[in-house]
């Protein structure tokens, strides 16, 4: 696999770390984003629906003092109240209070004095009434959810207040107001904001009693379900009091909705808080995250750049200068390589050092050699050759030592050689004079050789006769050897037989010995048995006298085995003692007739030698007349060789040593 440029590689691995760190670093901000995002729009949320509440509850916080009031005023009257007297006294309250759009007090009767002039018709029942119904349930002020009034025409609330007269505590009416439900609308308007936030109130049969848009406030003839609204109404308000929860309108909207009671009314208060907001921020920050890794990357790709320029371009000049050293070219220039570090520095002064003395290097040793190859030894290197260039400088040192001492000793072998060759011609002179001589002796030693053969072969044919005399003795003596071991194999063989009958016959007096026994038991139980054991007692007696002669003849029979076995072993000694002489007259036999045989077979030799030498002699006869012509052709060579050692001691001399 092809190997990436350095910088290419810190460049790429540069980028991903940086990237790596960026992505770590904006993933974990989302994260933190995006959860701080919804804690925020879910505090948010609670927070609205919790100020809205607070606003409401201030507000008929001041209605319910005013019924109370009144109430209290009411009860402490001590005369019976006259409904026509009660009218100016609650024009008056009216008047003096804002935000009451009718004042009204019912008798336990149904008979009302109301600021509007309303009187029920006929088919009106106020008793029946919601807020009358309330009022008288409980002792405490009673809030009726919104409702249309037709005496009004508008959506008005209804705060009533049951009165107990003091002196008898016992009720005599209700007194109540009329508030809008527009103020409270105002109140819920105001506290919603340009966010998305919004907050609506939903009476307890899950519809808008108020909401701050007007096309879903309630009316004379319909009333909206906050289904309708919110998809998942029944779950947010099967969530605890005050829990946000993820909701969605009828538009397909994400929300967080929190919903709270409000205090003393059976309605609820709703606060939603779009999550939209929670994905706009988290777009938001990954934009600004996205713009930031590209600024980084550019600075990133900037500082790479510089820092390869500086660092890493020295660096691949240093590699190049050292490519082209690999490749012979050793006289590199490092001039135009920047140095920018102390590391560098180094580099550039060792590879400039590197280059300069291997240059010098070889162009001394190209020097010493191009001396050698003239035939100039004296020359050798004279620089200082450092680390394990020193070996180079030992090496052509031991050269030159060696070839000077070779061509010395070359010298002194021409010079030898030349006084040899001088000698080797006389030698070669004497030696064929004496070839001659020696040619006179050779044929005088072949006539005497003749002579003594045809004697030694006169001694052999008698020597053959003796041998075969030889040969027959040792064959009969032989042949009574094996007669004589077949003997000793019989008397052994009845010798192991005799001793298995002995083991047979000490079975048999075993046997006896235990009838015997077997006997003398029988007897004595025939004798504890009386008279009706005396027929066994008989049968035992005659079993035990048997037994007793049975023992008696096994040991004659031993006696008879015990002699047998006797004879054996003397017949035996008698048979290996013939056995050993007849081996003794066969070694004897074979000796001579080995020896027989030796001096038959070197008589043979002798003869077939004596043969040779006479051949050979003939041979050397007529070596030795070769050898006078070789004598005379090795004084001519001898001459020619002092020649030849003549000239190469002429072009010896020509090596400078």
């Amino acid at each position: 696999m092809k190997k990436k440029p350095f910088g290419t590689q810190i460049t790429k691995i540069f980028n991903i770390i940086v990237v790596l760190i960026l992505l770590v670093n904006t993933s974990a901000r989302l994260i933190s984003i995006a959860s701080t995002s919804i804690e925020t729009t879910i505090q948010t949320s609670r927070l609205n629906a919790e100020l809205a509440l607070k606003d409401i509850a201030e507000w008929l916080g001041s209605k319910i003092n005013f019924v109370q009031t009144l109430a209290t005023q009411l009860s402490d009257l001590k005369e019976e109240i006259h409904l026509e007297q009660l009218y100016p006294y609650l024009i008056l309250q009216k008047n003096n209070t804002d935000d009451i759009k009718s004042l009204f007090f019912t008798d336990l009767d149904g008979n009302v004095v109301h600021t509007s002039n309303w009187v029920p018709s006929n088919t009106e029942t106020v008793t029946s009434s919601v807020w009358y119904q309330g009022a008288m349930s409980t002792d405490e002020i009673f809030i009726s959810e919104p409702y249309f009034s037709t005496v009004e025409n508008e959506l008005l609330v209804c705060v009533a207040q049951k009165v107990i007269r003091v002196t008898d505590n016992k009720p005599i009416g209700i007194i109540a107001i009329g508030v809008l439900a527009q103020d409270i609308q105002e109140l819920i308007i105001n506290e919603n904001k340009d966010d998305g936030t919004n907050t609506l109130i939903i009476d307890s049969q899950k519809n808008i009693a108020i909401h701050p848009d007007d096309k879903y406030m309630p009316t004379k003839t319909k009333k909206i379900a906050f289904s309708e609204l919110n998809n998942m109404s029944d779950e947010l308000l099967n969530q605890p009091e005050g829990v946000a929860f993820r909701t969605e309108n009828n538009n397909g909207d994400q929300l967080y909705s929190v919903y709270y009671s409000i205090p003393n009314t059976p309605v609820k208060l709703v606060s939603n808080y779009p999550t939209r907001y929670v994905l706009e921020a988290i777009v938001s920050e990954l934009i600004s995250s996205s713009f930031i890794i590209l600024l980084s990357l550019i600075i990133v790709f900037i500082a790479i750049k510089y820092i390869l320029k500086k660092y890493i371009k020295p660096l691949e000049h240093i590699v190049v200068a050292l490519t082209d050293i690999t490749e012979g070219r050793l006289n590199v220039q490092t001039d135009h390589i920047p140095v920018t570090t102390k590391e560098l520095e180094v580099l550039v002064y060792a590879l400039s050092t590197l280059s300069k003395s291997v240059t010098s290097y070889i162009v001394e040793i190209s020097t010493v050699l191009g001396s050698f190859s003239n035939g100039d030894f004296t020359a050798t290197p004279q620089q200082h050759y450092v680390g394990d260039f020193s070996a180079i400088k030992e090496s052509l040192l031991n050269i030159s030592t060696q070839l000077k001492k070779l061509i010395s000793n070359t010298q002194s072998s021409t010079d030898e050689v030349s006084i040899a060759s001088s000698q080797l011609s006389h030698s070669a002179q004497s030696l064929s004079n004496l070839t001659i001589e020696q040619a006179k002796l050779i044929t005088n030693f072949k006539q005497e050789t003749v002579q003594v053969t045809e004697e030694v072969i006169s001694i052999i044919d008698k020597i053959d006769k003796s041998y075969e005399i030889v040969n027959t003795m040792t064959d009969k003596a032989t042949n009574s050897k094996v007669i004589g071991q077949n003997l000793v194999t019989a008397m052994n063989e009845i010798s192991i037989s005799t001793k298995e009958i002995t083991h047979v016959v000490q079975s048999i007096e075993n046997i006896a010995t235990q009838t015997n026994l077997l006997a003398l038991n029988a007897a004595i139980e025939a004798a504890r048995a009386g008279e009706s054991g005396r027929g066994f007692a008989i049968v035992a007696g005659e079993i035990r006298q048997l037994s007793t002669e049975t023992t008696e003849t096994v040991q004659h029979i031993y006696q008879m085995i015990n002699h047998n076995l006797t004879n054996l072993t003397q017949g035996e000694e008698l048979v290996s003692l013939t056995s050993t002489t007849l081996d003794d007259i066969i070694e004897a036999s074979l000796k001579t007739r080995k020896s027989s045989k030796n001096v038959w077979q070197d008589a043979i030799k002798q003869k077939d030698a004596l043969n040779g030498i006479i051949s050979n002699a003939e041979k050397l006869q007529e070596e030795v007349s070769k050898n006078t012509a070789i004598s005379e052709e090795n004084v001519a060579i001898s001459e020619e060789l002092t020649a030849q050692a003549d000239n190469l001691k002429s072009q010896l001399d020509q090596f400078i040593i």
